[in-house]
């Protein structure tokens, strides 16, 4: 293969890229004055420890939050998309970041989709990173989705054209998803993780499965329910119990089944409306307006 496309989750970089062009400094204050500042929360606090000892009355750590320049954040940001490019054997890149719609915050009938990131804290620079991206990157904006979905159909569509080619070589495959989120390994394909740095082959199998799994535990980090959430926690379902609910299940009816099985027997009557409601939050679309539906994930209509 000569040429390899990055398709760069640019959600992940404006956070990454946010953080690390702030500076947290931590000031030791004693009777309205700063003994001593430290970069680390907790060697202030090792110090205020240390003063309480020693006898001082009532010291107490204030943070303050110091941004970096406009043209730090710019090379910080830079520098991610370029190392991106080249640990990914990539020769070109597009980006991709989530517009201000999402059709999942409307779907969500059992829990608030993202309610837990409502009150998160955004990094100083993040809109103006957001729009460095647009204005010097290469960049499309999800409307009514968001860029994880666009990722997917990407890759998707990628993926499809080696398979069309009845090619023998994943090298054939030209393009690699380059994120951190594990929603994305629903899809087969190349998969670059920015923060371990790893390269891997994502077969459709075990795409199935990882979904099949997800289905069961849900997503904190999205809020979004699955067994525990919907048994009230009388059947408590993380990653090793949904291997366990799964077995050696493999085909797309197996682990439909599986699953099926766990959700009659732990989630009430409306089960499978509970069921496919998760599914339809955790789907990453193949195709545009793709809203997941668990029976046709079953009959394979979005292979």
């Amino acid at each position: 293969m000569e040429n390899r496309t990055a398709i760069i989750d640019a959600d992940v970089l404006v956070y990454r890229c946010g953080f690390a062009g702030q500076d947290s400094v931590h000031s030791v204050i004693v009777n309205g004055d700063v003994l001593e500042q430290f970069a680390s929360k907790a060697e202030a606090n090792d110090f205020c420890e240390l003063l309480a000892l020693q006898g001082a009355i009532s010291p107490h750590i204030e943070t303050e939050i110091v941004p970096k320049s406009h043209s730090e954040v710019e090379t910080i940001l830079d520098v991610m998309v370029h190392n991106i490019v080249e640990q990914s054997g990539s020769t070109d890149y597009i980006c991709y970041l989530s517009g201000k719609t999402n059709f999942r915050l409307d779907a969500a009938k059992y829990t608030d989709y993202k309610a837990n990131r409502k009150d998160s804290v955004k990094p100083l620079h993040y809109d103006y990173i957001r729009e460095y991206i647009q204005e010097k990157h290469p960049v499309i904006l999800s409307d009514n989705c968001e860029a994880d979905d666009l990722c997917a159909m990407r890759l998707f569509s990628a993926f499809n054209k080696y398979v069309d080619n009845q090619s023998s070589n994943k090298l054939d495959c030209d393009q690699i998803l380059c994120s951190i989120d594990k929603d994305l390994l629903n899809v087969p394909g190349w998969h670059y993780n920015i923060s371990s740095r790893e390269i891997m082959w994502q077969e459709p199998d075990d795409a199935d499965r990882h979904f099949a799994s997800q289905l069961l535990t849900g997503d904190r980090v999205d809020n979004i329910p699955g067994i525990s959430f919907y048994s009230d926690s009388k059947k408590k379902v993380g990653p090793s119990t949904a291997r366990k609910i799964l077995g050696d299940a493999v085909t797309k009816e197996e682990l439909y089944q599986a699953v099926c099985d766990a959700y009659e027997e732990f989630a009430g009557e409306d089960w499978h409306d509970k069921l496919n409601n998760t599914g339809l939050l955790l789907w990453m679309m193949r195709k545009p307006e793709q809203h997941f539906d668990i029976e046709e994930w079953k009959g394979g209509v979005y292979d």
